[in-house]
């Protein structure tokens, strides 16, 4: 089996890692440039994340995008299913 890995896929593993570093709450805009990306790419790839849980995404003024996950339950295989749907391991 040859896995690989998307530039959508990798933001995501990207911004999960940055948002598990303990903060409340970041802004779309502010995630986006530490990750390297535009917020419009960003917020495609964080769809996934905020369906299946991982992420909070809080609206308006004083929203922005929270970890929202035990960092243990989540492996970076289940973040790229979520992104680019099942693998075939066969």
């Amino acid at each position: 089996m040859r896995l690989e890995v998307t530039r959508r896929s990798d933001l995501a593993i990207r911004a999960l890692l940055a948002l598990n570093e303990g903060r409340e709450r970041t802004k779309a805009a502010d995630l986006a440039a530490e990750v390297g990306t535009t917020k419009g790419f960003l917020t495609q790839v964080m769809n996934p994340l905020v369906q299946h849980g991982w992420v909070r995404s809080d609206p308006g003024p004083t929203g922005g995008y929270a970890a929202d996950f035990e960092p243990a339950a989540v492996s970076v295989l289940a973040v790229i299913e979520a992104i680019e749907g099942p693998v075939d391991t066969g």
